[in-house]
């Protein structure tokens, strides 16, 4: 996984990069070793961003809005800039985003209690029955609808000079 030409690799990490103001995405099948190294005998995915213009003055503003069937709901802005600080020679790209998608697993109120038929009660020292001080569990301090809800936020900055 690359972002630009910078590697994204994390070792027992799963990499999300969230894909705001991507020129393009480039999915190169494996064997990639020779360019890429060890970490690419499967291929490599890399995000290509756009780059800084030279003398482009740029906005762009995305707004988005959504519900999932029987889920929470989700929202998205994310704004991008290009200005030329010194005209042919130095421009800066920015883009900022803010989304969170809302959940849709409900965690419902309820008890557990073990009972003799469970498979994990042999390993009890009670003889294969439930201990007399096994308790009740309760995860009603927990329990609500849409739990799993999901936030990116952040920002990317980038600059580019022209040497003449």
């Amino acid at each position: 996984m690359y972002l630009d030409d910078q590697s994204a690799q994390l070792p027992n990490r799963n990499l999300d990069i969230y894909a705001a103001d991507l020129q393009r995405i480039e999915i190169l099948e494996g064997p990639q070793g020779t360019l890429f190294g060890a970490g690419a005998q499967a291929g490599v995915v890399r995000y290509i961003t756009n780059k800084p213009k030279l003398n482009v003055i740029e906005a762009i503003v995305n707004a988005g809005y959504a519900t999932t069937a029987h889920g929470g709901q989700s929202r998205n802005l994310d704004a991008t800039g290009n200005i030329p600080v010194i005209a042919d020679k130095l421009a800066v790209r920015g883009v900022i985003y803010n989304e969170r998608r809302g959940g849709y697993i409900d965690n419902v109120p309820a008890t557990f209690a073990r009972a003799d038929t469970d498979l994990g009660v042999h390993y009890a020292d009670a003889g294969g029955k439930v201990p007399a001080n096994s308790v009740v569990i309760n995860n009603s301090g927990i329990a609500a609808n849409d739990i799993n809800p999901v936030t990116y936020l952040g920002m990317r900055a980038e600059a580019l000079y022209q040497f003449q």
